[in-house]
């Protein structure tokens, strides 16, 4: 989908009907079900689906296409919707499983940080003695003195790494550090991207495009050592009209000009609010669960 400037800002152009026969039971059993429990848009309810997968899978895979070209699985996708669209559920719905084990591995995390903290410890005050004990030697008991310090520094206790798979309201720089000190994936994803993209998130789009075409990013700091990120990040946006035009016309021939909406997936799908009827009886959920337990 491509954007047109008229009176109003900057619109996405409307297509046609979204597709609904796919040969992928799983992923479109959850679709199914998700637009028929939820009732929202089914373009939007894909997009939710297809943040969870490109999340999910970006750190496992990358995809050789036919010329050769080796790159990430990662997705860019923006969804605009109005409140009552139903965004957050949509994206709950999909996320569950991604959300689920990150809160998992979270529980592993402060265990492995709580037993880091206590050997860094025991590390710092080894050190001091150490360290004291070889300035007031000299000669050859000095070299032992040395050689033992140096072997101790060579055994710093290594911080665990956290399993953050998840921002939202983040600057690019807490995004890019948080790729660079805890796991090097990530999904910068929000139902609520107005906040994103008036935030600091998208500030820095030429890393975030070379993030996206699997390139590796310095990010040079003057305070503190600089570093490179060769990371994947998938990011899922869902805006209300009013926060997308207002971010179109004051950065779009620059967001644009970057290629930042070439990479973009677009949907801006017709609202479902005043069709949605109630049905009696429960409500399965079994095709997203199932869905959920695959991510």
């Amino acid at each position: 989908m491509s954007f047109f400037n008229d009176v109003s800002g900057w619109l996405p152009i409307p297509g046609g009907a979204f597709p609904r026969s796919m040969a992928l039971p799983v992923i479109v059993g959850a679709v199914d079900e998700g637009e028929r429990n939820i009732k929202a848009p089914r373009a939007l309810v894909f997009s939710s689906a297809l943040t969870a997968i490109a999340t999910a899978a970006q750190g496992s895979i990358d995809v050789c296409k036919p010329n050769g070209q080796v790159v990430p699985a990662s997705l860019m996708l923006l969804t605009v919707a109005n409140s009552g669209e139903r965004k957050s559920t949509a994206e709950n719905v999909f996320l569950r499983g991604v959300r689920r084990f990150q809160d998992e591995m979270d529980v592993i995390y402060q265990k492995e940080l709580s037993d880091w903290i206590a050997r860094q410890s025991i590390w710092e005050n080894r050190r001091k003695a150490i360290l004291k004990k070889t300035l007031l030697l000299d000669n050859k008991e000095g070299d032992e003195a040395c050689k033992q310090f140096m072997d101790h520094e060579a055994r710093v206790p290594v911080k665990p790494r956290r399993f953050k798979l998840l921002y939202e309201d983040a600057t690019s720089e807490a995004l890019f550090l948080g790729l660079h000190q805890n796991i090097p994936t990530a999904g910068l994803i929000s139902s609520e991207g107005g906040g994103v993209l008036t935030g600091r998130a998208f500030n820095d789009l030429s890393k975030q495009n070379a993030l996206w075409s699997g390139d590796v990013i310095t990010v040079d700091r003057v305070s503190s050592e600089s570093y490179e990120v060769r990371a994947r990040l998938t990011v899922s946006l869902m805006v209300q009209e009013n926060s997308f035009f207002s971010y179109m016309q004051k950065h779009g021939e620059r967001s644009r000009g970057s290629g930042l909406w070439a990479r973009f997936l677009v949907c801006n799908p017709k609202s479902t609010q005043g069709t949605r009827l109630i049905a009696g009886g429960d409500t399965p959920w079994n095709c997203c669960e199932r869905f959920s337990e695959r991510i």
